[in-house]
């Protein structure tokens, strides 16, 4: 078995996903079960947000339950833009695994985000002056690998080429440009070396250094689903229902609320009155749910989303995907809803927390990061996810 350890819902999915690729079999879970018959099984510790102290704790734990079963190899999902304490995780697996040395590569260079001399650039613009630069919680304030991540005491860092000799410790961030790069970091890991990084590396690696190939058609266990993208029979498609939330302000996400309004698909905003952090909430989440109800009665498929303009408070977005987590489950409580669609990582963790699901079965990768899962807890509910800067493909846009 293969695992991943992820530091938010998406990013387990988005691995899942590339592993769906190679043909096997894949998981995505908020507590280890490693009972799964699955290849690969990928865990969100639900640390993005975490202090560096917190989030080391819960992998840490992670890794307790981990060593006690055989494990062909773990790879350390890391956020692609290097948010969240991904320093302090690392460090804990590398102590629980008794490894020297980390091998980090975050670039997608298919998606335009590179690391080049020691800076990060997205689409040729320096981090900081895209969207990233304005993120209310961890805003980035410099295209500077090494002012991005903070120091760390116990093991030095190194921003690197693939041709510069590795450490002999330490966590080392590896630059990469093009496909070939990435080729080149993979050939470097050795048995000394946790793998760490996005999903482009990962690939990589199932590739160059597992000898996969990419399968032309999914699994056996997933071929049922793939005629059609919400996995149901025609008499229940013609019947079908999907919910998409957005949970997170964004210049993609208010793009997708336009297409949205130009397809006719009704589009319910989250009240005015629940961006104030004090307000009392019940009431208005109620309306909120009532007028999402009566949507779906009459049109396939609804989007909710908070879609307007708030403060940069870094209090506010967990309160704001709370309550639009209460949404959700006031709507699943009243009426069965086959497909959800759920943009960000923080509000699909927090959904599938609040919900109880732990194992979600991968069943269809529909784009590079947007992935669908068979929720194991609600079966035949489907949820697809994809983090926030990734878009949605048409076949799910319609």
């Amino acid at each position: 078995m293969i695992v991943v350890i992820a530091d938010d819902f998406t990013g387990a999915a988005e691995l899942c996903g590339v592993a769906l690729r190679y043909r096997l079999l894949a998981e995505a879970q908020t507590e280890p079960n490693l009972s799964s018959s699955a290849d690969l099984v990928a865990i969100d510790t639900d640390t993005r947000s975490c202090a560096p102290n917190e989030a080391a704790f819960h992998v840490e734990d992670v890794m307790r339950q981990l060593v006690k079963t055989p494990i062909r190899w773990i790879y350390k999902k890391i956020d692609s833009v290097l948010r969240g304490p991904l320093l302090a995780e690392v460090q804990a697996i590398l102590k629980n695994l008794d490894l020297p040395r980390a091998l980090l590569v975050p670039a997608n260079p298919g998606l335009g985000r590179i690391i080049r001399q020691g800076h990060y650039f997205i689409k040729g613009k320096p981090i900081h002056e895209t969207d990233f630069g304005k993120d209310p919680q961890s805003p980035i304030r410099s295209s500077k690998v090494l002012k991005i991540l903070p120091s760390t005491k116990s093991l030095p860092l190194y921003v690197l080429q693939s041709g510069d000799p590795l450490p002999a410790r330490g966590i080392v961030i590896g630059e990469a440009a093009c496909e070939a790069d990435l080729n080149a970091w993979v050939k470097r890991l050795d048995n000394q070396t946790l793998p760490g990084g996005a999903a482009e590396f990962f690939s990589n690696l199932l590739e160059t250094k597992l000898g996969l190939s990419r399968g032309k058609t999914t699994p056996p266990e997933c071929a049922e689903h793939l005629s059609d993208p919400l996995a149901l029979d025609p008499e229940r498609c013609r019947h079908s229902s999907t919910l998409f939330v957005c949970g997170r302000p964004s210049s993609y996400s208010r793009s997708v609320t336009r297409e949205f309004e130009q397809k006719g698909i009704p589009l319910l905003r989250m009240p005015a009155g629940l961006l104030n952090i004090n307000v009392e909430a019940k009431k208005l989440i109620k309306t909120w749910a009532d007028d999402t109800l009566a949507a779906l009665e009459t049109n396939p498929r609804v989007l909710v989303t908070i879609d307007r303009p708030f403060s940069q408070d870094p209090n506010l977005p967990p309160v704001l995907t709370s309550r639009l987590v209460q949404l959700i489950e006031q709507v699943l409580s009243r009426r069965s809803v086959d497909h959800i669609c759920v943009e960000g990582g923080a509000t699909a963790s927090a959904l599938v927390r609040h919900s109880g699901w732990k194992r979600l079965r991968v069943i269809r990768e529909l784009a590079p990061g947007v992935v669908s899962m068979e929720v194991q807890e609600k079966a035949p509910l489907l949820l697809t996810v994809k983090p926030g800067s990734y878009r949605w493909p048409g076949s799910v846009m319609g």
